[in-house]
């Protein structure tokens, strides 16, 4: 065939596997930093999946990405990057996660060498938590 070129040189990284993870949201609708910041080695496309759960009321994920002396937030306590069926987009005033559901959360983001990545979640209840048991990074 022509016009293939050779994929054994595409490797996909790990750049980080974080589990059982908790926040207490001590203010309600205010991100707080979950888990370590995932920095990145080289451009590309880097997914993420978190499955996540509230202690109570409805939760939001969101995230920064540090790319210098900038940070992007892509954050707001009414909107979540995701809802709590799994569906990626932005999605108005629906929970990511729910107190007795376990959400899914599955994105993809372009970033560029020596960007650095934070997830940071928030609740509209104060004095709750929120927990991720599992999250996944991985660069294309």
């Amino acid at each position: 065939m022509t016009g293939i070129s050779n994929s054994s040189t595409y490797q996909p990284i790990l750049l980080s596997h974080q589990t059982n993870l908790s926040t207490l949201i001590s203010s309600s609708n205010i991100f707080y930093n979950i888990g370590s910041p995932i920095s990145i080695p080289k451009n590309g496309i880097i997914k993420i999946s978190i499955v996540g759960y509230v202690s109570s009321g409805t939760g939001y994920i969101g995230l920064n990405l540090i790319r210098g002396s900038l940070t992007y937030s892509a954050t707001q306590s009414t909107t979540s990057l995701l809802n709590t069926y799994g569906y990626s987009g932005i999605q108005n005033n629906v929970s990511l996660l729910s107190s007795n559901i376990y959400a899914i959360f599955l994105i993809e983001i372009p970033v560029l060498a020596n960007d650095s990545i934070q997830i940071v979640v928030t609740n509209n209840t104060a004095n709750t938590s929120v927990f991720i048991n599992d999250m996944v990074v991985i660069l294309q």
